[in-house]
């Protein structure tokens, strides 16, 4: 920013929209250097001077590539999935935890649609490779609609764990820690899985009883041939529904 800062625009104040630059930041004092930082540089209104302002770190924002993570990571959602094979990405999506820790936390109030921490559709696969065993955290609350911790809509999910799924609170009679929908849809986690406080509108659930049935659940394989597969201790608690199904 020191650097972009040397550079006035006078031309700026007055409205002028012509002139564009960048500003490099390289390791060392040569041209061979291998470059730390690029971005553009913007002008202030009232003076037009140079600054340059670092782009967001992926902190919060989903996970939608494979990506090896250089520290603890943490997403944030208020409405988009936590993590999946974003459009373009290839199957596999391989997320390398790379001895950090994973957190995510996702909170709206949407109605339509199921709102999820880790989901796949038909066709994809994602695989968090997490050989150091370090934690994956996820919490998952939507005051208007379902929510689901970990959903294979199809395709495969693969984790090595541990994975705590500490809430899973959703408004309907719909949410579900881990779930398998449709054919052949399959989730592993190699390792030990806690799912813990998946609630939902018990009230709602006994005005419409007769329409519709109450699917709060800790681990359910929905769907011909679909799987549900923990290869290590399990600890399912405080579920408004079924534990299984």
């Amino acid at each position: 920013n020191a650097l972009a800062g040397k550079l006035y625009y006078n031309a700026y104040t007055g409205g002028q929209r012509n002139l564009t630059g960048t500003v490099q930041i390289a390791e060392g004092l040569t041209a061979t250097s291998a470059a730390l930082k690029t971005g553009e540089i913007t002008y202030k209104d009232k003076n037009g001077q140079g600054r340059y302002e670092a782009p967001a770190e992926p902190e919060d924002l989903p996970i939608t590539t494979s990506e090896t993570f250089e520290k603890d990571r943490v997403v944030n959602s208020t409405g988009e999935t936590m993590m999946s094979v974003g459009h373009g990405t290839e199957s596999p999506m391989v997320v390398n935890m790379n001895g950090h820790s994973l957190t995510m936390n996702f909170k709206t109030d949407e109605r339509w649609g199921g709102k999820d921490g880790i989901k796949t559709e038909r066709g994809q696969k994602i695989q968090v490779v997490n050989p150091d065993h370090k934690d994956i955290t996820i919490s998952m609350e939507n005051t208007g609609g379902m929510a689901n911790g970990i959903r294979a809509f199809g395709g495969e999910i693969e984790i090595q764990g541990p994975v705590n799924i500490e809430k899973v609170a959703s408004k309907g009679l719909y949410g579900n820690g881990v779930l398998t929908f449709t054919e052949g849809a399959k989730i592993t986690i190699d390792g030990p899985l806690k799912v813990h406080n998946v609630t939902g509108n018990k009230g709602e659930y006994t005005a419409l009883k007769n329409v519709y049935d109450m699917n709060l659940t800790g681990i359910a394989a929905n769907g011909p041939r679909s799987e549900v597969i923990v290869k290590g201790p399990v600890d399912i608690a405080n579920i408004d529904g079924y534990a299984l199904q």
